[in-house]
């Protein structure tokens, strides 16, 4: 009898860096992004926290932050602390895509590759849904003074 082998998709160490990735780099433009990339090398800029040094593999964090975000919105837990993480992770993945036009190998990743478009895009329907659904909920939120 065959067993066919099975790769992990993603190990519990990667959705960590995935999580800090996102808590340390959403606070910055695109442009200090960009500088970053071009000051590394292999596509993996070396970020200083108040841990340490983080590597971060820039190509990973743009293929893998859409879905990533996906699941934490999908995710059962809806508490203040969660929509502070998404809103940090829709701040960075704007700033990705922004610096697709800059970077040709975030280009490459986000917005050419045809599987990425689609999860960029389902991201975006789930956020408007979410959004429209909290807006019949609480109108006096999205009331403009």
């Amino acid at each position: 009898m065959r067993h066919a082998k099975e790769e992990p998709s993603c190990s519990a160490t990667e959705a960590i860096d995935l999580i800090s990735a996102v808590k340390e780099l959403h606070g910055l433009s695109s442009q200090e992004l960009n500088k970053l990339l071009r000051d590394s090398e292999n596509f993996t800029i070396h970020y200083h926290t108040e841990k340490g040094l983080m590597k971060i593999d820039m190509e990973k964090l743009a293929a893998f932050l859409p879905l990533h975000l996906l699941g934490v919105l999908m995710s059962s837990d809806r508490d203040e602390t969660l929509f502070r993480y998404l809103l940090c992770g829709i701040r960075l993945l704007h700033s990705l895509c922004d610096l697709a036009s800059r970077q040709s190998k975030v280009e490459q990743v986000t917005v050419s590759n045809a599987c990425q478009s689609f999860s960029l895009i389902g991201f975006c329907n789930i956020v408007l849904v979410l959004v429209s659904c909290a807006a019949l909920c609480i109108p006096q939120i999205f009331i403009a003074v």
